[in-house]
């Protein structure tokens, strides 16, 4: 039995064309014995038939003529490949494609799927000029008969110009380009090359084309890898990928799987023995697979961080429009590391669904409180309008007692009680109840997102926009959102005022009331977390247990004029954008995770600027470099060297002995500077920070803003403990990493804790404090805001005569601050 899988050697492409021309020469010859015949009746037939013969074969010459600049166009094909997103260690990220097509080198295509393909789809293909005589006969006879385009009788050579050079319509004018191209293109290429092209180009259903994504979808492996039984499935898929595929069709797969073998026994690429061994294989992969009948290769897309890549695909479209970006197999490298990605993701997402168990039932005490002190009126709702019992004694599920009284309760008690003349109490109860109630969706969870930036280098290195991404939750909270961020915003404010130079470290303050009037009139009067005061306390110590009072003042005393600007600066916004109103030194200018990140490199940065880096470089599919995204870093100074130095000492001793000190109780020992943040009615919790080399955000919060993580959800225990629990995960991978935090020379001065002066002899608790040029430590419990500011032991201050029936409020805009 001949073999005929052996090739032929490279054809030179005139041999075809000389083939050629000896046949019509051969033709000419009988033509002129039939010209000059004596019998004019064979005379008459043989001009009738040469004549026919010949017009049309003038035709078909015409047709392959005018196709023979596209086939020529295969030296410089394309094929649509996607484009693909690396970290800044070359990992990759994700693809972007239309259609999935992994190009397979030639070495990498086994011989036995070779011969599959042959088995099923062209028998002679080694030794056709490209197009098979008998195959076109059979099927114009089959479509003569039916009147229609039924069958192409195509071989591999006319499949490949078919699918990369025509438009694929089953017409008879393109079955004729079909055969012009197919004859040039077997002319001018090797059956290799031919055969190498029509693996990597067909589609194999479920979104596949080529083999190399075949081969990945249905049998999760490479295809230099895929057994005899794994290469005959691939070959029966051209002719009709959706009717043999064996996800959605694994009968009519099976059978045309045995019809496959059959022919390759037929052919001598295997003998009987290996073909029943893959039949046997080819039945146990039947019986296994499960895979959706639905499922697609753009179902099967890996995105290691899909917050990340959704933020740079818009700007990927933009540069490079569509086309390009999912068809054109670029190389995109970012400044994403998947090491941090990874530990971003499981930190974060551990922490949050944690939350989302405690938030989603601390509506629980106040519906006790509901039940206890209007029991009669809860038992005269139920019973007149036929309730289920709610009685929050019983041991039951909380969140079904939650949902039972949001659901069906809430409602009818706000009719019962109008009905009954109104108690204003149970009103306000029931309001605030309404306001606060998360489970007006059901489905609505707690969110974070964590945003972390490369000190040295700009690079944006994890970005978690929330819990796991899905159709239902898309939006990238740590660089979309912007939140309040409370009070993990007071270093930004204090580093401006230590830039003014008009308080120090060491400044003592007052924590004591303030009273002031807002905007509409009302007397405010912000308090403490802890709502009680200390009496005067450092500028570091009011930092240390995120002190609200000392904060107004600062803010106050030195001026928003003076603040503003600089705290601009450290935002990368206009002034005019943040409110003038003292209530920025509580933190109510929003800002996003990714922005707080790159307010607070600036203290690991000695004050100079820095540029987030998310794309870097862009590559084509020959590795020809066409765009560079890297920004160059300007290195201007957004604060100076030396107040950086002073506040990143400020945020260490946060960490170490005030409300950041949650960090260390979660057992992470490494270097830790940073700032907890808490809004009111513990809507947002957040904590910012940064390692030797990385500074990182984290938000924790509802996507409604009104929502409460619940009484004591602050910054501390909600967000502080998320980032320790992410810098315990890298710490092992940035151990050998070059830090960089910059320090400025600054006077260094050992003060007595017990009463604010610089330390004597006789002092028992001694601590450095750090000084800007120019600057010193005060004497006493005085103030020392400038020229004409002077002020002993308390803090006065001027308040308007109170206006008629405004009472004395603690406003929802400003924020409580911190738990210690």
């Amino acid at each position: 039995m001949p073999n005929f899988f052996t090739p032929r050697q490279n054809a030179h492409p005139c041999q075809s064309v000389r083939g050629i021309i000896q046949l019509y020469a051969k033709l000419a010859d009988r033509a002129a014995r039939v010209f000059l015949a004596e019998n004019l009746g064979r005379r008459i037939t043989g001009i009738a038939f040469y004549g026919l013969f010949f017009f049309f074969t003038a035709l078909f010459s015409v047709a392959i003529l005018s196709q023979a600049w596209r086939a020529l166009a295969l030296d410089s094909y394309k094929p649509s490949v996607p484009s693909e997103l690396y970290d800044r260690k070359g990992r990759l990220i994700t693809t972007f494609f239309q259609d999935q097509r992994i190009l397979a080198p030639e070495k990498d295509i086994p011989t036995h799927l070779k011969q599959a393909f042959i088995a099923m789809e062209d028998n002679h293909f080694y030794e056709h000029a490209g197009i098979s005589p008998q195959g076109i006969f059979r099927a114009f006879l089959i479509n003569l008969q039916a009147g229609q385009v039924k069958q192409g009788g195509s071989t591999i050579t006319q499949q490949l110009a078919k699918v990369v050079l025509t438009d694929q319509k089953r017409t008879f004018t393109r079955k004729i380009k079909e055969a012009a191209l197919a004859l040039i293109i077997d002319a001018g290429y090797s059956k290799d090359k031919i055969l190498h092209l029509y693996c990597n180009q067909i589609y194999f259903g479920h979104g596949n084309y080529g083999v190399e994504a075949a081969s990945q979808f249905y049998f999760d492996s490479s295809v230099k890898n895929i057994t005899v039984a794994q290469a005959a499935i691939l070959a029966t898929l051209p002719s009709s990928p959706n009717r043999y595929s064996p996800i959605r069709n694994p009968h009519l797969s099976r059978a045309r799987l045995q019809h496959a073998l059959m022919k390759m026994v037929d052919l001598g690429f295997i003998d009987i023995q290996a073909a029943q061994k893959a039949e046997a294989e080819a039945t146990h992969y039947y019986g296994t697979l499960n895979i959706a009948p639905t499922e697609t290769a753009f179902g099967r897309r890996v995105d290691n961080a899909p917050y990340f890549s959704e933020t740079v695909r818009p700007i990927l479209e933009k540069e490079f429009g569509k086309h390009a970006l999912y068809n054109e197999g670029l190389k995109i490298h970012t400044g994403l590391d998947l090491d941090h990605q990874k530990a971003a993701q499981d930190a974060l997402w551990r922490g949050v669904r944690a939350q989302n168990s405690i938030s989603r039932n601390y509506f629980f005490s106040k519906q006790l409180e509901l039940s206890h002190e209007y029991s009669a009126l809860l038992t005269l709702a139920q019973m007149s309008l036929n309730l289920p019992e709610l009685n929050p004694q019983k041991r039951f599920d909380q969140y079904e007692l939650h949902m039972n009284f949001f659901e069906e309760y809430l409602d009818p008690l706000e009719l019962v009680n109008l009905g009954f003349g109104g108690d204003e109490r149970m009103d306000s109860v029931l309001t605030h109840l309404r306001a606060d109630n998360p489970f007006a969706n059901r489905y609505l969870a707690v969110q974070g997102a964590l945003a972390e930036i490369d000190n040295m280098t700009g690079e944006v290195t994890a970005v978690v926009g929330g819990l796991p991404f899905s159709t239902q939750n898309q939006i990238n909270r740590a660089i979309q959102m912007e939140r309040q961020p409370g009070s993990s915003f007071k270093p930004l404010l204090y580093a401006a005022a230590i830039e003014t130079k008009k308080v120090t470290a060491a400044t003592q303050f007052p924590d004591s009331p303030i009273v002031s009037i807002d905007e509409r009139g009302d007397l405010w009067m912000p308090e403490n977390y802890s709502s009680g005061f200390r009496g005067f306390i450092t500028l570091r110590d009011a930092l240390r247990f995120s002190v609200n009072t000392v904060s107004i003042t600062v803010a106050r005393e030195v001026g928003l004029s003076n603040v503003l600007p600089t705290i601009a600066k450290e935002l990368y916004v206009k002034p005019q954008q943040i409110p003038y109103n003292l209530s920025i030194a509580l933190g109510t200018h929003e800002v996003s995770p990714l922005g707080m990140a790159r307010g607070f490199s600036h203290f690991a940065r000695g004050g100079e600027s820095i540029e987030p880096v998310m794309l870097k470089k862009v590559f084509d599919r020959n590795n020809k470099q066409i765009k560079d995204f890297t920004p160059v870093q300007k290195k201007e100074q957004i604060i100076s060297a030396g107040t950086a130095t002073i506040v990143r000492s400020l945020l260490e001793t946060a960490v170490q002995h005030g409300t950041g000190s949650s960090v260390r109780k979660t057992g992470y020992g490494g270097y830790a500077a940073g700032k907890t943040g808490t809004t009111n009615g513990f809507r947002d919790a957040w904590f910012v920070g940064f390692n030797k080399r990385y500074t990182a955000a984290v938000w924790v919060g509802y996507d409604r803003p009104s929502l409460s993580l619940g009484p004591g959800q602050a910054g501390a225990g909600v967000a502080a403990p998320i980032w320790a629990n992410y810098q315990s995960r890298i710490a092992a991978k940035i151990a050998d990493e070059e830090p960089y935090l910059k320090e400025a020379e600054l006077t260094e001065i050992t003060f007595c804790r017990s009463n604010g002066l610089p330390a004597t002899a006789s002092c028992g608790e001694p601590y450095k404090e750090l000084f800007l040029d120019d600057t010193g430590p005060e004497t006493g419990n005085k103030i020392d805001l400038g020229e004409n500011t002077a002020i002993d032991n308390e803090l006065t201050i001027s308040v308007p005569a109170p206006i008629e029936k405004k009472p004395v409020v603690k406003t929802k805009d400003f924020f409580e601050g911190d738990d210690e």
